[in-house]
């Protein structure tokens, strides 16, 4: 699953037609609604982000 804004480059045809090709499900969230997912972007995904890039600096 991808969840998405509308941003018009979400929305273009050719990238909704690799989605399938690349097994993603796009999901498109209502328009003014990430205000309800801040708690997780706050909670689950800054973390992550943080040990993502501690990750990648350690590549050589």
């Amino acid at each position: 699953i991808l969840i998405l804004d509308w941003h018009w480059s979400h929305t273009r045809l050719d990238f909704l037609w690799e989605c399938p090709q690349a097994n993603m499900d796009p999901l498109f969230l209502p328009a003014y609604s990430s205000y309800i997912l801040q708690p997780l972007d706050l909670g689950t995904f800054t973390p992550l982000k943080s040990y993502h890039c501690k990750y990648i600096i350690k590549l050589p």
